[in-house]
């Protein structure tokens, strides 16, 4: 398919949905309809003419904004829009698209590249009475890692593909180190530093177009390309860019990353027994890549910086500003110490706008965040009265405020410039990354105001950005929050978050909503949703459709839903079930026919007896009734290999699971957070064995609030404080915002919260 067909094919259905929509609101011309569907989606008007001009026909960005026009279209037909679809669609038209359109940024020259803040090197604290131009970067020092990192660029500016991600804390130099190893790449090589529409999209569309020989590809802040927690594209990216490394006829390659060790522990660690494993793409890239950053400066290093301190007043303020902090010079000169003096002095108003930014990004809300947001959830932790004492203006005074650059860096909040995405037209935000990770420190045991979930839900349309808020959430104890926002992305397409909340359901005992909310992902054929379904249809007694989805989809050359319904039949001790469907799957025409003859005694004598009673039944002649028999044969054989190839792919999901398991064990034990999980439930232990249980339920609730204690531990409080409270209450249900516990509830009292938030009708 050509470029031109594959927009036109994508054009042709949004112009059909657009005028189904306008059919069902009749009177109002197709200019009325599109600008009311503009301003319901969020969109621009410039943006989505765009994707209707005849003449020279623009393809949406990114699928959450073709989503956003799409469903609102849909609902306005009362048609129900299947995301999968649509997105096919767009990936059609990308694909053809990006064979033909050049990348200006990977033509670019590393000699092309003069300025180092483009690449996001943190900009220099100001020098008291010395003048430095904007563009100046305080004279370096080099530690280890830059021998390290120096020795990689060479191995690949000799021709063989490398990687190296720098791994440190906010403000250690890492971005920095990069920049200045790049300055020794030879000027033939490109560098190439992929942003738009998204990192992670900007990097799969040209791995999957061919990223050409000596080539330095800069993923500053790599997790931004490798965990994407709504979709596969992270794990895409990874796989790209693990071939890319080991083509010997694609490289040389030069990858350059850095990494916070919290992202890094994150995706490279192993989950546990059972968990989904979500990074071994990412896992397998990244092993032995790392390249250390320290925090701060000693030996030899401090003796240089002591030398360069003449020539270069900031560092010789910032040695003096940090000699009792163990010398932490870059992330004074990044300005942290200013920026974090700013931040804890700050006006009610600001405060509370830095605080959203912080907790919206500690709970899993991508870099980038929108004005609206901040605005919300920092007025909704201030009280009524206290917004009518700041005033109308406190709005724009706490930004600024935010926004005030300290000692010549940025403040802790900077704006995000609209060439990082030309399409939003609202304003967007980013905390600094030290202000950032200080204060999420300073904040790990508080929650945000109660109004945050359903504010997320109001503002957030994003599937990565909603299942990992839902998921932290699940973390803190509050599943009840949680599935709203699950909700919301599974109603959005998103297939994961439709299974997680279908767990979640199912385990509070909400069997009927399970069942409803893998079966929408099941008819809207999403993989991997039939062996899901199967489970939650037997939990809720419905066998009837258990066997229909089993017999369909091995007619399709699936058997994982019946060997998932072995799993569950056997834990249950229930064969009767599982013989009659599995007979059914393998034999419609004798359902009988494998227990009958292969699951029993003597072969021979059971397939004569088998004969003789389908000769009876049939009224038809023995050999006839064996001709019958070996046709079942020819059917049910290549059903059995499908059986047992599914039961080994299970024994080695399985295998991988115990592994895995052996590894986050072996890891944990070493973990520093793993050793303060330890020792805070040594000491919840022993109040309770005092029986002081309200400095328990203190120590737990702040344990959960941080998300370091499970909800098991507090209903094991709960038992031996009250021995009538129903163990597993807490664990089934979770708790309220404010930390008590809260009552049964389903699917339909979701739902309810859920358009209660959106202000939807039901």
């Amino acid at each position: 398919m050509t470029e031109d067909s594959s927009t036109q094919v994508l054009q042709e259905e949004l112009r059909s949905l657009e005028r189904r929509a306008q059919a069902v609101r009749r009177g109002q011309g197709r200019s009325w309809t599109r600008n009311v569907a503009v301003q319901a989606s969020g969109l621009s008007k410039q943006t989505v003419s765009g994707w209707f001009s005849q003449t020279h026909p623009r393809i949406p960005k990114n699928q959450d904004d073709l989503w956003k026009l799409v469903s609102t279209y849909s609902s306005w037909a009362n048609e129900r829009a299947r995301r999968p679809y649509w997105e096919k669609l767009l990936e059609n038209a990308n694909i053809s698209t990006r064979a033909d359109t050049p990348s200006k940024a990977l033509g670019q020259r590393v000699r092309d590249w003069t300025d180092p803040f483009a690449l996001e090197v943190h900009r220099s604290i100001s020098a008291r009475g010395r003048k430095f131009t904007p563009s100046s970067l305080p004279a370096y020092v080099r530690r280890p890692h830059d021998d390290q990192l120096e020795g990689i660029a060479l191995e690949a500016t000799n021709g063989a593909s490398r990687i190296s991600i720098l791994l440190g804390e906010s403000s250690t130099g890492k971005t920095r180190a990069c920049w200045e190893v790049v300055q020794r790449i030879p000027d033939s090589w490109n560098l190439w530093h992929p942003i738009s529409p998204s990192h992670a999209e900007a990097l799969a569309l040209a791995l999957d177009k061919g990223i050409p020989p000596r080539t330095v590809l800069w993923l500053n802040e790599t997790q931004l390309y490798l965990d994407t927690p709504a979709s596969s594209l992270g794990e895409r990216v990874a796989a790209g860019l693990r071939e890319l490394l080991r083509d010997t006829k694609a490289g040389p390659i030069l990858i350059l990353g850095t990494m916070w060790p919290t992202h890094w522990d994150r995706i490279t660690r192993y989950p546990a027994a059972g968990g989904d494993d979500r990074h071994p793409q990412a896992r397998s890239l990244l092993a032995g890549s790392e390249t250390l950053v320290p925090g701060s400066f000693f030996g030899e290093p401090l003796e240089d910086l002591k030398k360069l301190m003449r020539s270069d007043p900031r560092l010789a303020e910032a040695y003096k500003s940090t000699r009792g902090k163990k010398a932490r010079i870059t992330q004074f000169l990044a300005g942290a110490p200013a920026q974090m003096e700013r931040y804890l002095n700050a006006p009610q108003g600001a405060r509370a706008i830095m605080d959203a930014a912080i907790d919206l990004r500690r709970f899993g809300h991508a870099p980038i965040i929108r004005e609206s947001l901040l605005v919300e959830i920092s007025s909704a932790a201030m009280d009524p009265e206290e917004l009518i004492l700041l005033g109308d203006s406190w709005i724009r005074e706490s930004f600024e405020y935010a926004l005030t650059p300290c000692k010549g860096v940025s403040g802790p909040l900077n704006r995000v410039p609209l060439t990082l995405d030309t399409s939003a037209p609202y304003r967007q935000y980013r905390v600094s990354d030290y202000v950032e990770q200080a204060g999420s420190v300073k904040r790990a045991s508080l929650l945000p105001p109660q109004e945050f979930p359903y504010i997320v839900l109001r503002n957030v349309s994003e599937l990565e950005q909603l299942r990992a808020i839902a998921s932290s959430l699940v973390a803190r104890g509050r599943i009840f929050h949680a599935a709203q926002l699950y909700l919301r992305a599974s109603e959005l397409g998103d297939y994961e978050s439709g299974c997680e909340l279908a767990d979640i359901l199912d385990f509070a005992n909400d069997h009927t909503g399970a069942v409803e909310v893998a079966r929408r992902h099941y008819d809207a054929g999403d993989p991997g949703s039939a062996r899901k379904l199967v489970g939650y249809l037997y939990q809720n007694g419905q066998i009837e459709e258990v066997e229909e989805v089993c017999v369909r989809e091995i007619n399709r050359g699936d058997a994982k839903p019946l060997v998932a319904l072995k799993d569950i039949c056997d834990d249950c001790g229930d064969s009767v079930t599982l013989q009659y469907i599995e007979g059914k799957a393998l034999s419609r025409n004798f359902p009988d026919l494998y227990y009958r003859i292969f699951e029993s005694g003597d072969l021979n004598s059971n397939y004569v007896q088998f004969a003789r009673e389908v000769s009876h039944r049939l009224q038809v002649s023995q050999e006839e009734a064996e001709g019958l028999i070996n046709a079942e044969f020819e059917v049910i054989a290549p059903r059995l290999h499908l059986i047992n190839d599914a039961m080994e792919e299970k024994v080695h999901e399985l295998r991988s699971a115990t592994e895995r398991l052996q590894r986050l064990v072996e890891e944990d034990s070493s973990s520093f957070f793993h050793a303060e999980t330890i020792r805070i439930r040594q000491r919840i232990e022993d109040l309770q064995k005092s029986e002081n249980f309200t400095d328990a339920r203190n120590l737990i609730d702040n344990g959960l609030n941080c998300g370091r204690i499970g909800l098991e531990v507090l209903d094991v409080l709960l038992f031996e404080s009250d021995p009538s409270h129903l163990e597993e209450s807490a664990s089934r249900f979770g708790l309220n915002w404010e930390g008590g516990l809260i009552g049964p509830w389903a699917l339909a009292d979701v739902r309810h919260a859920y358009h209660l938030a959106l202000g939807d009708d039901e």
